[in-house]
């Protein structure tokens, strides 16, 4: 079964592909800025926030890649390869 977006003609392997990718891209990202507040010496009441809101994000960003992963693809991705 074939999906569209626009013209665009892609298969669920495919759409699944590009998903997981754009995930795990998030994923890093989201791990750049955690580790830049946690380098912080004293955070402000702000960046307390952020920093607690991020790492909420990242847990569920990890639920959802394992939606599209394997248990081998999610081994890669918990130790950042």
């Amino acid at each position: 079964m074939m999906s569209y977006l626009e013209g665009v003609r892609l298969d669920y392997e495919t759409a699944s592909l590009i998903t997981r990718l754009t995930l795990i891209d998030s994923l890093k990202a989201i791990n750049i800025d955690i580790a830049a507040l946690e380098k912080k010496e004293s955070l402000q009441d702000y960046m307390k926030e952020d920093l607690e809101y991020d790492l909420k994000y990242r847990e569920a960003l990890l639920v959802v890649i394992g939606n599209f992963s394997t248990e081998d693809e999610m081994t890669k991705v918990c130790n950042g390869t």
